[in-house]
């Protein structure tokens, strides 16, 4: 939330967060399993970690933290548009976060020629995305 103690910050480590209160996904949710490896990299355990609410609902964890219920972590991807209309505040990560993606194709089915290129140009895409953001995160000193 705009209103938030740390809503000014212009970049937070763990350290600075384990003080407030944490909305996160459950268990096995992947953004949560990115969240509980930036924490314990950082040297601290998931218990000594703050967590005030487990939610099912991506909706549900933008709510609360949009009203002032503590902070979450999510993609940049979903929290855009609330950012955009003021809701939500976006604050960077230090070390950064990236999220895997991968490209889903059948395994033993039939791939015609237009979903084999596609798939190869989606990942020389992606793999220069990747590049172009890690030399970015690069220059502003970060992963």
């Amino acid at each position: 939330a705009p209103t938030h103690p740390l809503a000014q910050a212009t970049s937070l480590k763990a350290t600075d967060l384990i003080e407030h209160p944490f909305i996160t996904r459950d268990p096995g949710n992947a953004i949560r399993e990115i969240a509980e490896e930036f924490f314990e990299a950082a040297g601290i355990p998931m218990s000594e970690v703050n967590v005030c609410a487990e939610l099912g609902s991506l909706a549900t964890v933008k709510h609360l933290a949009a009203e002032g219920m503590g902070f979450a972590i999510a993609s940049q991807a979903a929290m855009l548009r609330d950012i955009r209309e003021g809701r939500l505040v976006g604050i960077p990560l230090e070390p950064a976060l990236y999220t895997p993606l991968e490209v889903i194709i059948p395994r033993d089915k039939f791939r015609s020629r237009l979903i084999t290129t596609f798939a190869e140009h989606a990942c020389e895409e992606l793999a220069a995305m990747a590049t172009r953001v890690a030399e970015k995160a690069q220059q502003q000193g970060g992963v």
